[in-house]
C-alpha cells in the first residue's frame, strides 16, 4: 500500500492499474462493453470464487436471467451475492485522468426478503458487506473518509420507472434511490455510477482554491448473483 499523503501521478496510476488489471493502460470500464472485458478490466485481484476460468465467476447453467420485477412481499429469488467494487476518487486535481485514490473492496451480500414496495420495479435487493482491500488500494489524505469497511443495500431495477434502462438503487432510511447504471446478464450483475473527470472552472468565485481543477468520484462493481 502507498502511505497516506503520497501522491502518485497519472502515469504511475496508469502503470499500477495496468499491472493490477492485466491490461495495457489505465482503463475505466464502460457498461456498454463486452461483459468479459468489463470483468477483466475491473477485477484487480484474485477471482472472487470458483467457476468459469475466463471470468472467475461461477457459471450459470440456467442461461440468461430475465430478472423480472418482484411484487411486494414476494420471497427473494436469489440467495447469494459475491463480487467486488472499485472506486476512483480525485479532489481538485490539475489534470483530467489523475486519480490519487483507487479504492478496492471485496463484496458479499445476503438477500433482502421479502421485497419492499418502496423498491419500485426491483428484481432483487441485497444487503452487501464491503471489505476494504487495504494492501491493494491507493489512499491519499483527501479520500480516507471512504477507506474502510461498509455495508450498503444494493438493488437492481431492470426498467427503472419505464426508462428502458437498468438502474443500481441503494437504500436510505428504507427508501430506494438511483445511484447509477446497472445490468444483470447470465447471473453477473455489473454497475457503475458517479462522476468522472468533472471540470470546475470556478467562474462564480466559489471555492477559489479549486478553480480550474478536476474532480472524480466514480464506482464500478461486479458480482455473481445466484
Amino acid at each position: 500500500m502507498i502511505p497516506v499523503g503520497t501522491r502518485p501521478r497519472a502515469a504511475a496510476l496508469a502503470a499500477l492499474a495496468a499491472a493490477l488489471a492485466g491490461t495495457s493502460a489505465c482503463h475505466l470500464p464502460d457498461l456498454d462493453e463486452d461483459a468479459d472485458q468489463e470483468d477483466e478490466a475491473a477485477r484487480p485481484w484474485t477471482d472472487p470464487g470458483g467457476g468459469d476460468s475466463d471470468s472467475g465467476l461461477p457459471t450459470d447453467e440456467g442461461g440468461a436471467d430475465t430478472g423480472e420485477p418482484r411484487r411486494d412481499g414476494e420471497t427473494h429469488p436469489y440467495t447469494s451475492y459475491v463480487g467486488h467494487e472499485t472506486r476512483w476518487v480525485a479532489w481538485g486535481e490539475p489534470e483530467a485522468g489523475d486519480y490519487p485514490c483507487i479504492l478496492l473492496w471485496e463484496a458479499e451480500g445476503s438477500p433482502v426478503s421479502p421485497m419492499s414496495s418502496r423498491c419500485v420495479g426491483c428484481a432483487f435487493a441485497f444487503e452487501v458487506e464491503l471489505w476494504f482491500r487495504v494492501d491493494d488500494s491507493i489512499v491519499e489524505s483527501s479520500c480516507t473518509i471512504y477507506a474502510g469497511n461498509m455495508v450498503q443495500t444494493y438493488a437492481w431495477a431492470p426498467d427503472y420507472y419505464g426508462a428502458g434502462e437498468g438502474a443500481l438503487l441503494y437504500s436510505y432510511f428504507e427508501s430506494y434511490y438511483p445511484r447509477g447504471e446497472a445490468r444483470f446478464e447470465d447471473g453477473v450483475f455489473t454497475y457503475g455510477g458517479g462522476y468522472l473527470d468533472y471540470y470546475y472552472a470556478g467562474s462564480y468565485g466559489y471555492y477559489p482554491q479549486y478553480a480550474e481543477s478536476w474532480f472524480s468520484n466514480w464506482r464500478f462493481g461486479s458480482a455473481a448473483v445466484r
